[in-house]
């Protein structure tokens, strides 16, 4: 399965959410590989901070800041049983060519106006990639909006998941909160599932992939059908 972590804002942890994703379904015992598409490649950071003692070793990441064609994203994704895509901000082309391939798109979003006018910029674009994937005989891309990097306090949350509801896409029930063990697994190349002890950031981050797992399910049994 093809699992692409997109938004047209920086700053929503794409890449947090698509190397600790990548984590969970490493250690599940599948075969795992996260291309980054991002120019600031932080994702291909992340893995060059990796120690040779860890848990994920075998977890592959390689870099892809080019737009490629669907044909040859299949080549690059051929053997593995999850790959996640980190895609930069602004998608344009590189957006617009992972989103012809993936199966199931994840949509990270922080609590606050401005990432929930970037969403529906994404969900947008998303449709037209729809179009053309009908186009080429293919399902329309699932969607996932994650509420990410939110204040437990917040007062917003509530008003947050209305709002994406009404935007007719699959919200996500469980919400990533600000936690600084996040940045700290990232800085030596980790997941908060392989290093730390925040068990919040840990049940969070397998309660989220759960839910992909049945957002891939869903997918998969549709590939079978016409659209």
């Amino acid at each position: 399965m093809i699992i692409a972590v997109m938004n047209q804002k920086g700053g929503v942890g794409k890449s947090t959410i698509a190397t600790n994703i990548a984590a969970c379904a490493h250690l599940a015992g599948g075969r795992v590989q996260v291309i980054d598409c991002d120019p600031q490649g932080s994702a291909l950071d992340w893995f060059a901070a990796r120690g040779e003692t860890s848990k994920l070793r075998g977890l592959r990441v390689v870099k892809a800041d080019k737009a490629l064609r669907p044909a040859q994203l299949a080549d690059v994704a051929e053997g593995f049983d999850v790959t996640v895509i980190d895609t930069p901000p602004r998608l344009h082309a590189v957006g617009r060519s992972v989103a012809l391939f993936a199966d199931l798109a994840i949509i990270p979003i922080s609590p606050g106006p401005y990432d929930l006018w970037s969403a529906s910029e994404t969900i947008d674009m998303l449709g037209d990639a729809d179009d053309m994937r009908g186009e080429l005989g293919r399902n329309p891309i699932r969607r996932l909006m994650v509420i990410n990097r939110a204040n437990a306090r917040t007062t917003l949350l509530g008003e947050v998941r209305a709002a994406l509801e009404n935007a007719d896409t699959t919200v996500a029930q469980t919400i990533i909160h600000s936690r600084v063990a996040f940045p700290e697994a990232a800085a030596i190349g980790e997941s908060v599932l392989s290093k730390g002890t925040d068990k919040k950031a840990r049940e969070e981050l397998r309660a989220l992939y759960e839910e992909i797992k049945t957002e891939m399910k869903k997918q998969s049994s549709n590939k079978g059908e016409t659209t």
